[in-house]
């Protein structure tokens, strides 16, 4: 059976804010992230099965989805997610058709994040303005 997915909400002023976007996007991975629902009330303990962290293992998860996506190299949950590409990039793994990625320019921003939470309201993951 499909989990129930994790909502991403947004307020009018944080459509407008990258330093917000950012935050959600980090947020929407952490917590929809999880292989199976018995790991909902702490999604990261799935992944840290084989030692080590939470944010390292959720660190690496990310890092392995977006291997081989241009422009993307993820090596830490601040900077490596300002310009969209790493959550459109995780989306486009799971979501070919929902994200033109070959299309994508690190310089449009607004764009990227705007692709990345509308794949993500077509599966049923919410964004709230």
């Amino acid at each position: 059976s499909q989990k129930a997915a994790v909502p991403v909400t947004l307020s009018p002023g944080e459509l407008l804010d990258s330093a917000a976007l950012n935050a959600k996007a980090i947020d929407f991975v952490r917590r929809n992230s999880v292989t199976d629902l018995s790991e909902r009330k702490d999604p990261l303990c799935g992944l840290v099965k084989n030692g080590g962290s939470k944010r390292n293992a959720l660190l690496k998860w990310c890092q392995n989805k977006t291997v081989g996506y241009r422009n993307i190299d993820i090596t830490n949950f601040s900077s490596s997610w300002n310009d969209g590409l790493a959550l459109c990039a995780i989306l486009h793994s799971y979501l070919p058709d929902k994200i033109p990625y070959d299309s994508l320019t690190p310089s449009e921003k607004r764009r990227n994040f705007a692709l990345a939470f509308s794949a993500a309201e077509s599966v049923g993951i919410p964004t709230t303005l």
